[in-house]
Formats: C-alpha cells, structure tokens, sequence
C-alpha cells in the first residue's frame, strides 16, 4: 500500500485513499503459459465510512470503491467486491 492520505470531517465522515499493489501466481486457467508466473495487479481505491460519537469508525459503513478513470481525475465508482465474484 502507497500513496496513502485520509481526510475526517466535523460531520463525522472518514475517508482515505491509496494505491494498493497486489502479486500473484497465475493459475493458467485462462492463459496456460501464465501457469506459475507472477503477476501484478495496481488499485487505487478510496475507503469511506462514518466516525461513531465515540471516535471509532462505524464498520457496517465501511465502503471500499475503485477508480475505474484510464485517465485525468480519480474516479471511484466501483465497488471491491465486484472484482471477486462469489462463483
């Protein structure tokens, strides 16, 4: 993780952005000559959630969102999950 920055506000939102590196082995399973190799996947996602009265963040609004802009502005539009589909 890199590129890391957060932000809270009076109204009590949190939120907080980073690039996040991941590395795998290919499983071949779509590409057989990927069998094995390391690949590398780059995120940059942004985190958002509310901060309780108590000044701890309330986790069921944790919301983890993607950018899915090619170019310019970060766009941050989809959600983590779609990434990794239950099936």
């Amino acid at each position: 993780m890199t590129n890391y920055e957060e932000t809270t506000d009076s109204l009590g939102n949190y939120s907080s952005t980073f690039l996040w590196t991941m590395h795998h082995k290919g499983n071949g399973l779509d590409v057989p000559d990927d069998l094995g190799k390391e690949q590398e996947g780059n995120f940059l996602l942004k985190a958002t959630a509310k901060i309780k009265a108590t000044g701890l963040l309330d986790l069921d609004t944790i919301e983890i969102l993607a950018d899915n802009s090619a170019t310019g502005p970060s766009n941050y539009e989809i959600p983590i999950e779609d990434f990794f589909p239950e099936n």
